[in-house]
């Protein structure tokens, strides 16, 4: 899903120092730089995957639709 400088940025879970840098990055910049190609590219993502009216709903209605006996209408 999150791929390290693509479109986003991923730290160790357990790096505590590692994860504060990050953060204190990501809050310094101006909105100019490099990181909004990687935040272009977050929102992409998400849309692409996660979408609710072109990913997820139809997603959904399909499993309910294959849930429903057949000759039963939803």
């Amino acid at each position: 899903m999150i791929r390290d400088g693509e479109n986003g940025k991923l730290v160790d879970f357990f790096d505590v120092d590692g994860l504060a840098d990050r953060a204190a990055d990501a809050l310094a910049e101006d909105g100019d730089g490099v990181d909004n190609g990687i935040r272009g590219a977050a929102r992409q993502t998400a849309v692409r995957r996660f979408d609710v009216n072109t990913v997820c709903l139809p997603a959904y209605l399909d499993l309910l639709r294959s849930l429903v006996p057949a000759g039963k209408s939803l």
